[in-house]
C-alpha cells in the first residue's frame, strides 16, 4: 500500500490495480502479540487504512484474490478468486510483487493437531487470544526464541499462562550477543517462564486430534497451546519457472531502486532482498521498517517509470541499504541493537572487537535511575563504529537509533564520544550512556 499510495500522490491519472488475497488490506501486524495479551484491546485499532479508505484514493483495491502465476514475457498475470477458486487472466505495464513471507512450517509429526499456531496475520492473533483465554488452556510452548517468539512469552505471561521456550540456538533472542540475551532470559525466568536453548522440536504429541505435548530431541513439554516462530518464508512461488533472479530463500533479489532481474518487474517487503549497508551485499531481512521504505521507493520508481521521467535504470533515490535496526520490548525490559554484532562482523571477515558498559539512564541523583546495559561494537583498526546493542528499564532502546545514524556517517569512537547530546538530569547523565561507552575504547 505504501507503493500504491506513492504512485497515486505522483501520477493521479496511473491506473493502480491491488490484488489482496486476504480480506484485511493495511495493518500493523507488529502490534499483533499486543492484541493477544489484551494490552491492545480491538484488533480493529491495528487497522491503518480500511479497503473504503484506499479506494477513496482512486485505487482499485480488489480482496480476495490470490495472484498464483506470474507470465513475465506476456506482461500477463493469472489470478484465483480465493472464494470460488474461479482463475482469470490479467495484464500489466509494471507489476510489483509485495507478497510479504509466510510463517514457517516445519515437517513433523502431530503439526495439523487442534491447539498448534503460527502468527503472521490478523486471524491469526484472533484464534490465539481464543485459545489463550480458555481458563483449562494453561501450559503454552512457544517453539523459537527470535524477536516474535520473545513478545509472545510477554504476551502468555501477561495472561497467567505457563510458558516454555524452546530455542534450537545456544541462547535465547540469539540476534542479541550473549551478554545482552543474558539479561533477557534473567527477566523471562523471573516471570516463571521456562527457556530451553539449544533444543530442537522433534515433533508434536496428540490425543485424539488434539495438542496435549510438545517434544523435543532432549524432552517432553506439556502443552495446550503451541505457537510456531520458526521464521518466515518469502511467499514467492508464483515466479516459479520465470526465471527471476532469487536468493537462495526465495526472495527475490532488487537494486536500489526495487527493480528486479526481469523487465517491469519489482519487488517491496518481505518478498524481496534488501542491501546490507555494512556487509554491501543482498541480504533477508524481513522488518516492517524496510518494507515500509521499500514500498515508498518502488511506487515513485513505477511512477516515473510509466510517466516516462527516468530510464530502465536511472533517476529517482535509491535505497541506501539497512543495518538490521531492531528493537523489542520483553516485560519490564527494553532491548534495541543495529549494525552488526560482534560474531557477524567476524564471520564477515572483518576485524572487531566491543566494550561492555553499564551506566546509569539518566543522572542518579535524579529519582529512578536505572543502568543500561550498552555493548558498543567497533574495529580495532581505525575505531570506525560497526554495531551496538542495549538493554534496560528505561532509555536503552531509543539510543540505539543514534548509533544507527552514526554508523551510516562513518562515525568512529572518538568523534562519537564527544558527540554534542542532550543532557539534563531527568533525561541523561551530563556524560551520557553513548558518551560512556564511546571512550571506553582504547
Amino acid at each position: 500500500m505504501s507503493a500504491a499510495f506513492k504512485i497515486k500522490r505522483i501520477a493521479p491519472s496511473i491506473e493502480v490495480v491491488v490484488y489482496e488475497a486476504g480480506l484485511i488490506p493495511s495493518y500493523g501486524a507488529c502490534g499483533l502479540p499486543y492484541f493477544i495479551s489484551g494490552v491492545i484491546a480491538d484488533w480493529q485499532s491495528l487497522i491503518a487504512r480500511t479497503p473504503e479508505e484506499i479506494r477513496s484514493q482512486g485505487i482499485d483495491l480488489r480482496l480476495g484474490h490470490r495472484v498464483v502465476k506470474i507470465y513475465p514475457k506476456e506482461r500477463r498475470i493469472l489470478v484465483r478468486r480465493e472464494a470460488t477458486g474461479e482463475c482469470f487472466l490479467d495484464s500489466y505495464d509494471e507489476f510489483l510483487a509485495a507478497t510479504g513471507a509466510r510463517a514457517a512450517r516445519p515437517k513433523v509429526e502431530g503439526l495439523d493437531s487442534r491447539g498448534i499456531y503460527t502468527l503472521g496475520t490478523i486471524p491469526d492473533a484472533i484464534a490465539i487470544r481464543e485459545a489463550a483465554l480458555d481458563p483449562a488452556k494453561r501450559n503454552v510452548v512457544i517453539v523459537g526464541g527470535g524477536f516474535i517468539g520473545a513478545e509472545l512469552v510477554e504476551s502468555f505471561s501477561t495472561l497467567g499462562k505457563n510458558v516454555v521456550l524452546i530455542e534450537k540456538a545456544a541462547r535465547f533472542l540469539p540476534q542479541f550477543e550473549g551478554e545482552i540475551s543474558a539479561i533477557l532470559a534473567e527477566e523471562a525466568a523471573a516471570a516463571g517462564v521456562v527457556i530451553k536453548p539449544g533444543e530442537s522440536l522433534a515433533h508434536l504429541v496428540a490425543a485424539d486430534g488434539t495438542l496435549v505435548g510438545v517434544s523435543t530431541d532432549r524432552a517432553e513439554y506439556p502443552a495446550d497451546i503451541a505457537v510456531l516462530c520458526l521464521g518466515v518464508k518469502p511467499q514467492t512461488a508464483y515466479f516459479e519457472a520465470s526465471g527471476i533472479d532469487t536468493l537462495a530463500n526465495g526472495a527475490l533479489r532488487v537494486d536500489a531502486r526495487m527493480h528486479s532481474s526481469l523487465p517491469h518487474i519489482w519487488a517491496a517487503g518481505d518478498c524481496a532482498s534488501v542491501r546490507h549497508f555494512q556487509l554491501d551485499s543482498d541480504a533477508y531481512l524481513p522488518l516492517g521498517t524496510n518494507a515500509n521504505k521499500q514500498g515508498r521507493l518502488a511506487g515513485e520508481h513505477i511512477a516515473r517509470e510509466a510517466l516516462g521521467t527516468e530510464g530502465p535504470r536511472e533517476g529517482g533515490k535509491r535505497f541506501a541499504g539497512v543495518l538490521g535496526s531492531a528493537v523489542i520490548k520483553l516485560l519490564g525490559l527494553e532491548a534495541a541493537r543495529t549494525g552488526l554484532g560482534l560474531e557477524e562482523a567476524k564471520a564477515a571477515g572483518l576485524g572487531a572487537a566491543s566494550v561492555l558498559i553499564s551506566a546509569p539512564d539518566h543522572a542518579v541523583y535524579y529519582p529512578d535511575s536505572s543502568p543500561v546495559t550498552f555493548l558498543l561494537i567497533y574495529s580495532p583498526t581505525d575505531h570506525r563504529i560497526l554495531g551496538a546493542q542495549a538493554v534496560g528499564r528505561r532509555g536503552a532502546a531509543l539510543r540505539i537509533d543514534v548509533i544507527a545514524a552514526a554508523i551510516q556517517g562513518g562515525l568512529c569512537t572518538e568523534e562519537f564520544g564527544l558527540l554534542d547530546l542532550c543532557y539534563a538530569p531527568p533525561f541523561a547523565s551530563v556524560w551520557d550512556v553513548l558518551h560512556v561507552a564511546a571512550n571506553a575504547v582504547k
